[in-house]
């Protein structure tokens, strides 16, 4: 074999071809230059139904990149609806905010603190310059939060069927999504509504079938990403399927992403006939995330000096970001986790 030969394979085999930057600093603010390009010719969104970003839930890399990938998606390719790992309530909330703007509506909301304020402010500018019809729309396919108080609150009179739950729902604005009693309090909610359907009919009018779905949804109250996986596909599917939905981009925790867990959203879509072969999905490694209990380095579903290894040889450090077909990636795992690898500075 010829040494130039010999030498490109090897090159190619160790990914340094093709680990290309697909996003530059911009100074030393948290914004970034997306290679639109780039991703264009690595994605081929064109040949893809679902596109699934499996994040690992930062807040300065992740909403920044998915806003530019967002806005990149519907500009080239039309596709309008986001699928998000948050509740009905709260899907519907965001969809509110992309319409009026009110920063009300969302706050305390999942995925809205720090450089997640920038991403809605972002999402929403772009958002009231389409027309109606090719808006985005968050949809929601994971359990409920708090929010779905808010959501299912009324300025009118409670019939005296419900009278106990409203008063129960008015006494409960200090519970947290993971506390017991908040758990309980939704499964009771969504009992009585059940049993007195005509009269949560009555009561809600045009916002009832939202309020339906809120009602039927049973996807487990818990952070652990496989008890909830079966659940958030069939909503997941409920949605498509209800909306006349063809094209997607979904941005889900790994545990719900990644090729490697049977029960995953992406490996239970491609058993669809509309779907086979129509599913691409990108597995993502971070260096220096935030959480506020300091500064996690190397996050995602694999050992940190695993990924420490991988992300220092792939990684380059003038970029914000690189992405990379993960079959090229040294690590069968992890190449066999997703279609492509992303590797990013979260926390600068």
């Amino acid at each position: 074999m010829k040494p130039c030969i010999s030498l490109i394979i090897c090159l190619l085999l160790s990914g340094k071809l093709s680990a290309q930057c697909a996003a530059s600093y911009i100074g030393s603010s948290n914004r970034m230059v997306y290679n639109t390009s780039l991703m264009d010719s690595l994605m081929t969104p064109q040949r893809y139904k679902a596109i699934l970003y499996g994040e690992t839930h930062n807040v300065h890399f992740e909403p920044e990149w998915k806003l530019h990938l967002i806005k990149h998606l519907h500009a080239g390719y039309g596709i309008k609806d986001v699928f998000m790992e948050v509740g009905i309530a709260a899907a519907y909330l965001f969809n509110q905010y992309l319409t009026t703007g009110d920063t009300a509506l969302i706050h305390g909301l999942v995925y809205t603190d720090h450089h997640y304020q920038d991403f809605w402010k972002g999402l929403h500018a772009y958002n009231i310059t389409l027309p109606a019809a090719k808006r985005l729309v968050i949809h929601g396919v994971d359990f409920e939060r708090t929010e779905v108080l808010r959501v299912l609150a009324v300025a009118t009179p409670v019939p005296a069927s419900l009278q106990d739950v409203f008063n129960r729902m008015a006494a409960s604005h200090t519970l947290n999504a993971f506390d017991p009693a908040f758990e309980e309090l939704l499964c009771y909610i969504q009992s009585e509504f059940r049993a007195k359907d005509k009269d949560v009919k009555a009561l809600y009018g045009e916002r009832y079938p939202l309020v339906s779905r809120i009602v039927r949804n049973d996807c487990p109250i818990t952070q652990r990403a496989i008890p909830r996986n079966k659940v958030m596909y069939r909503h997941l599917a409920e949605a498509l399927r209800d909306n006349n939905i063809t094209t997607f981009v979904g941005f889900f925790g790994q545990a719900h992403t990644t090729y490697n867990t049977p029960s995953s959203l992406p490996n239970s879509l491609k058993k669809e006939n509309n779907f086979a072969g129509k599913v691409l999905t990108f597995m993502s490694v971070y260096k220096d995330a935030y959480s506020p209990k300091g500064i996690i380095p190397y996050t995602g579903l694999f050992r940190a000096e695993t990924l420490a290894t991988l992300y220092n040889r792939y990684m380059d450090t003038s970029c914000r970001a690189t992405v990379l077909p993960a079959q090229q990636v040294n690590n069968r795992k992890l190449s066999n986790s997703a279609d492509l690898i992303l590797f990013a500075k979260d926390y600068l």
